[in-house]
């Protein structure tokens, strides 16, 4: 996780809040949902159709839903689909052509205005691949003016991943289970004795004012236990299994 500060936290009722929120400002809201015996990528209208309580098994070959008996909505892998179907779909009308009566052939470049989606449920992995695309399509030699229009009107909130599946390659995209860049929102679930919530970041400006436009409830600290004294014994020349945020293992 990177050094912005949780900013606020939602329940259920803020997320479900959230979405309709967007709607109501004209965005098409996609994000995970059951369907299919999978979870995909779909328009959403409300918070239920998030997978809640829904996780995956996921191996090399292998991919079946789960029942989770905690309720998160955001503790799966990354499904089958892709970001990139919504910011560069496979089939977009570029141009048409009318012969006249005349036999003059006129052609006429196809004006559509872009999509302003809002992506809900964006894995730190999926950012990084966002950011590749944006370098190649949005600025590069080979820039395509339609994917451009729609990145520019899209807004990325992340779900930050609290159970990876044994095919996740978060290594192999220089991140991790954490959102450090490239969102506008970041959202980190939490089930506990405490309940069910969401602790939000921003991450760009727009968003800022996005989350300032619902009801939330100030991130709280929770007491940290005591430390236990330390061991009397000896220390050996092991110190133990290393910590994944250290040894990177």
């Amino acid at each position: 996780m990177d050094d912005n500060p949780a900013v606020a936290v939602l329940d259920r009722t803020g997320l479900d809040a959230l979405i309709r929120l967007l709607v109501t400002q004209g965005r098409t809201v996609v994000g995970p949902t059951v369907r299919d015996g999978a979870v995909v990528l779909a328009e959403l209208a409300s918070a239920d159709e998030l997978p809640f309580g829904w996780g995956v098994e996921l191996e090399a070959g292998h991919y079946r839903l789960r029942p989770r008996e905690d309720g998160a909505a955001f503790a799966h892998s990354a499904g089958p689909q892709s970001w990139k179907t919504f910011l560069h779909p496979q089939r977009e009308k570029l141009w048409s052509a009318d012969r006249g009566p005349d036999g003059e052939l006129t052609v006429q470049a196809e004006e559509v205005s872009p999509a302003s989606y809002a992506f809900l449920g964006v894995r730190p992995c999926d950012l990084r691949a966002i950011a590749i695309q944006d370098r190649v399509l949005a600025g590069g030699r080979f820039r395509d003016d339609g994917y451009a229009g729609r990145r520019t009107g899209t807004l990325l909130i992340a779900a930050e991943c609290t159970e990876p599946g044994s095919t996740c390659f978060c290594a192999a995209m220089g991140s991790g289970p954490a959102a450090d860049a490239g969102f506008d929102l970041a959202l980190t679930e939490i089930v506990d004795g405490a309940g069910h919530r969401f602790l939000v970041r921003t991450g760009v400006t727009k968003a800022r004012h996005c989350s300032r436009t619902f009801r939330t409830s100030p991130p709280t600290r929770r007491p940290r236990p005591p430390r236990a004294p330390p061991s009397p014994e000896p220390q050996t020349g092991w110190a133990g299994p290393c910590r994944r945020s250290t040894c990177g293992r």
